[in-house]
């Protein structure tokens, strides 16, 4: 049973693989962008339930797409997840409609609580 249509946008493979997988197993429709123009592509192409999205990405960042999903009036919560460390980033990705900021490492089990709270 297929409980939300999530667009994970992540460039590191190997997070991109665990974050999709998870949300796989817990029943989620998974789409993944590993750059954010090919993510721009998808939120123009599609509609979905949850946004998850690092912000350093090849070609456009984090911060380009939360604009780009503001600008639009795309309704959908956004949940970032970022190896940034400084302040200002997590407030900046706030500021521009982030619903949730995720400091990298984030545990599997973490990021399915709080994936549950929206989808």
């Amino acid at each position: 049973m297929e409980k939300g249509k999530i667009l994970v946008i992540e460039d590191e493979d190997g997070i991109r693989e665990v974050v999709s997988e998870a949300l796989h197993l817990y029943g989620h429709d998974v789409a993944v962008c590993p750059s954010g123009s090919a993510a721009l592509k998808r939120l123009r192409e599609e509609r979905f339930d949850l946004v998850i999205t690092d912000l350093v990405l090849p070609e456009c960042d984090g911060f380009e797409i939360l604009k780009y999903i503001n600008e639009q009036g795309i309704n959908t919560p956004v949940i970032v997840l970022s190896g940034y460390l400084a302040g200002d980033a997590k407030e900046k990705a706030l500021s521009l409609g982030a619903t949730q900021y995720l400091q990298k490492p984030v545990s599997v089990k973490e990021l399915i609580d709080i994936v549950r709270s929206f989808v």
